[in-house]
């Protein structure tokens, strides 16, 4: 058996979706000033956020707010099944696992690979490195980092011990 069960991981990435989109709806300047979010970001090699950079802009962090309590609703939901339908919940979890590991994975390389140059003075970006210059951020990349190392852990738990 494994030490972690991935129906109780399953349960841990909710709430950490259901906590991200409080946070999200309510003071966005949190994420950006959370220590883990600059720790792995300037190690790897992501210029800081400044601080006001996601209360610039309350449409967008309105919008991944509702998002993420949409998806960790959604997840809750096919989740918490009543035990008649639980051999069709770990199905759809097996299905699931593997692919959100392989979308994150993606999200990760591509934020890694393609984040903007880091100068110690003021360079402007250019047009083709503003293309999705968002998207290419610390927490952009902390986010996607730890949902494809629990949805790993998921895959791997419910790989190895059913």
């Amino acid at each position: 058996m494994a030490f972690i069960s991935a129906f109780t991981l399953i349960r841990i990435v909710i709430g950490v979706h259901f906590i991200v989109s409080y946070l999200l709806l309510t003071s966005p300047g949190k994420i950006v000033t959370n220590g883990v979010v600059l720790m792995l970001g300037e190690s790897m090699g992501f210029a800081p956020l400044p601080m006001k950079s996601l209360e610039s802009s309350p449409a967008v962090t309105a919008f991944a707010g509702l998002l993420l309590g949409f998806l960790g609703f959604v997840d809750f939901t096919s989740l918490a099944s009543s035990a008649a339908v639980r051999d069709v919940s770990r199905e759809h979890w097996e299905i699931q696992a593997p692919s959100r590991l392989i979308a994150f994975m993606g999200l990760t390389a591509y934020t890694y690979i393609f984040k903007p140059r880091r100068t110690t003075r003021f360079v402007p970006l250019t047009a083709e490195e503003e293309k999705l210059a968002g998207l290419k951020t610390g927490a952009v990349f902390t986010w996607a980092f730890f949902e494809m190392v629990l949805w790993f852990w998921v895959s791997l738990s419910s790989l190895f011990f059913p």
